[in-house]
């Protein structure tokens, strides 16, 4: 239950109107938290430094933050995220780290479905509230780059199910305790806690495993920010749209075995002697064009290498 600081009809905006919530946090973009609402209540009753987040909550939306599974705004479904970006030498912007979704339940979530998931509903409906992360100033006054209800594509939708699925897998497998970022593509289960020794019980072991929590990959966000890298999706054809991102490449470039560089050289029109000759390749094997860069691979943060094999193996 969403308890407010002022009596509801004082409230800056409607928290029954979707649209109300959304305008009033779009006010955001392109100033600070200390322009645009009393921070020092927040500091002074809270104590609390470093959680920016928070204190969106209090100062601007006028709520107690709390840790309750229901969403931010209840009444209309919405999830309030916040996350840092950086900018690059390049003027572009970066996530500075992942986006957080909800903490993991071990033994709550080999009961869940995908669609019955913790995960899905708080991915469902987002307002995202991005800010500028400069570390020679106090986070009240980082400015607010980006807010927005972003919705994630059915492609890559597809993928972080599968990486869902990965990371249940691993739990029912009692190895909740072995769960790696390196498991998954955009969709992780990062540690969470106050240290490496935060842990909590799994389901099918008897080993602790360090507390988790859902999270969308760094690089997953910034391929999100970015705007100045032309990114194209692998696309997809009739009855591979719920297709992890590993069966989907393999199954493309599966399409091609047998085939020698010269002859895919000569089928994609592309020059062997070319020092980009296996990048444009692997773009050209699953249907990118050659100046764009791969949506997918960019979003999970993956660099295509190439080995040469003699015919020994």
């Amino acid at each position: 239950m969403v308890q407010y600081r002022v009596p509801r009809e004082e409230l800056p905006y409607d928290p029954a109107n979707r649209k109300s919530i959304v305008e009033y946090a779009q006010k955001l973009v392109g100033r600070t938290l200390r322009d645009s609402c009393d921070v020092d209540s927040f500091s002074s009753k809270k104590g609390n430094k470093g959680k920016l987040g928070q204190a969106i909550e209090y100062c601007y939306f006028e709520y107690e933050p709390n840790s309750a599974q229901e969403p931010d705004f209840p009444e209309v479904g919405l999830e309030l995220k916040t996350n840092p970006v950086k900018r690059k030498k390049d003027k572009t912007l970066s996530a500075k780290e992942r986006l957080v979704l909800t903490m993991i339940d071990y033994c709550a979530l080999v009961h869940e479905t995908w669609e019955s998931s913790t995960v899905l509903s708080k991915m469902g409906d987002m307002l995202l509230i991005t800010f500028l992360h400069e570390p020679e100033k106090d986070e009240f006054d980082y400015e607010f780059e980006f807010v927005g209800t972003p919705s994630i594509p059915p492609e890559d939708m597809a993928v972080i199910r599968d990486d869902w699925e990965t990371i249940v897998a691993k739990v029912k497998a009692g190895l909740a305790h072995e769960i790696s970022g390196g498991d998954t593509n955009y969709l992780e289960a990062c540690t969470k806690g106050a240290s490496a020794k935060t842990v909590r019980k799994q389901p099918y072991s008897d080993i602790m495993a360090k507390q988790r929590a859902f999270a969308l990959k760094s690089s997953y966000m910034t391929a999100f920010y970015d705007k100045n890298i032309c990114l194209e999706s692998i696309m997809r054809r009739r009855g591979e749209e719920s297709m992890g991102l590993e069966d989907l490449v393999k199954a493309r470039i599966g399409e091609y075995v047998g085939a020698t560089n010269i002859e895919l050289g000569d089928r994609f029109g592309l020059n062997p002697r070319s020092k980009s000759f296996n990048a444009l390749l692997t773009k050209a094997m699953l249907g990118v064009g050659q100046e764009n860069e791969i949506a997918e691979f960019s979003k999970a943060g993956i660099t295509v290498r190439t080995i040469r094999l003699e015919q020994n193996g």
